[in-house]
């Protein structure tokens, strides 16, 4: 197995939580994500480790769900209230990037704050 492959089980066992954000590609999971979350199947390195996930896309119906359902394959510490589906993101963000929506804002700000007690408790 290549060294990067051990460095990223190495990162995300090591590190105190994961917070994935990702469009949807082609009404699915972009193919590189995809790629480096399989590549942690057997490695355990997700297991309990508390995770938030968002997907920022114009959709992202598809991806969502498959991703929930990918991490739970891999035992990572995911619950409802750190899964955060963003549709139509480009009209919640200014041309800086900045968040401009309101109750994005509110609903990023408890995903957040959800993870950080979760932190807390591991």
């Amino acid at each position: 197995m290549a060294e990067p492959v051990f460095e990223l089980r190495s990162f995300i066992k090591d590190a105190d939580a994961i917070i994935i954000c990702t469009p949807e590609y082609a009404y699915g999971v972009p193919g590189q994500l995809k790629n480096a979350l399989d590549w942690t199947v057997s490695s355990g390195s997700f297991s309990g480790k508390p995770t938030a996930l968002i997907t920022a896309s114009t959709g992202g119906e598809n991806a969502h769900p498959a991703l929930i359902k990918l991490l739970g394959a891999i035992d990572v510490n995911l619950s409802e209230s750190t899964t955060l589906l963003i549709s139509f993101i480009r009209s919640k963000m200014d041309p800086a990037g900045n968040i401009i929506d309101a109750e994005t804002e509110r609903k990023l700000k408890d995903l957040f704050d959800t993870l950080l007690r979760r932190i807390e408790l591991t």
